[in-house]
């Protein structure tokens, strides 16, 4: 036979006579194996997280099955100065840039309403007093019956990125502008220079051109093609 270690809950009661007098102790023993090992691995399950969350370089929180954070690695505090516990519940809002918090907060609600991953970006407050762009993601943890046990999140820094997508948009908003711009100046130079310009083709045929030909030869377009 095949010897089982048992975890069993003792319960018992003393029986007593009319006069009080204990006359008999009855008890139960109840198996409880299986719910012990289950809260051993979800303790075991919960500390792997946590070491790894840890060891992250990004930022990485929970937050209860509501939205309320109220759990946060070493690098959020790292990074914006706070100690611990003073992030939790809806204080984590006082490190975010102040025009994108009602957005912050519209993006928790929806995710929660509708169980679906959240995202957003957002600045917050550095130690430093500093504001860095973020990348904020949620996604929902749930149990065997579907329901919402936490939110694992993570905050990437994309500050950098965010600049340099402003300085694209930026030049390729004006390029138009600025090519518009040297075609004028083109023109203008080629309209009022006093050199002889012209353009020509791979076969040396002559083109076009500018009005210094006329000035100064008296030559037309018509007869530098001919």
């Amino acid at each position: 036979a095949v010897m089982r270690r048992v975890t069993a809950l003792a319960r018992s009661v003393i029986e007593r006579d009319q006069d009080g007098n204990a006359i008999r102790l009855v008890g139960a023993h109840t198996d409880i194996t299986d719910q012990v090992e289950a809260e051993r691995a979800v303790r075991q399950r919960e500390e792997e997280f946590r070491t790894l969350a840890e060891a992250l370089p990004h930022h990485v929180w929970t937050a209860t099955p509501d939205g309320a954070l109220n759990w946060f690695n070493p690098r959020v505090y790292e990074y914006t100065g706070a100690r611990s516990g003073e992030l939790d519940g809806a204080e984590w809002g006082k490190v975010v840039y102040p025009d994108y918090m009602a957005a912050a907060v519209a993006a928790l609600t929806r995710a929660i309403a509708t169980g679906e991953p959240y995202e957003i970006e957002f600045r917050l407050r550095g130690s430093d007093g500093t504001y860095r762009w973020f990348l904020a993601r949620a996604v929902p943890a749930r149990d065997e019956d579907g329901r919402i046990t936490r939110w694992i999140g993570t905050n990437t820094d994309v500050h950098d990125q965010k600049l340099i997508a402003g300085k694209l948009a930026e030049l390729n908003a004006t390029l138009a502008e600025r090519v518009e711009e040297k075609t004028r100046e083109r023109d203008r130079i080629w309209s009022v220079s006093q050199d002889l310009l012209l353009v020509a083709d791979y076969d040396g045929i002559w083109r076009s051109i500018n009005p210094a030909w006329t000035r100064t030869l008296g030559w037309s377009e018509a007869d530098a093609r001919e």
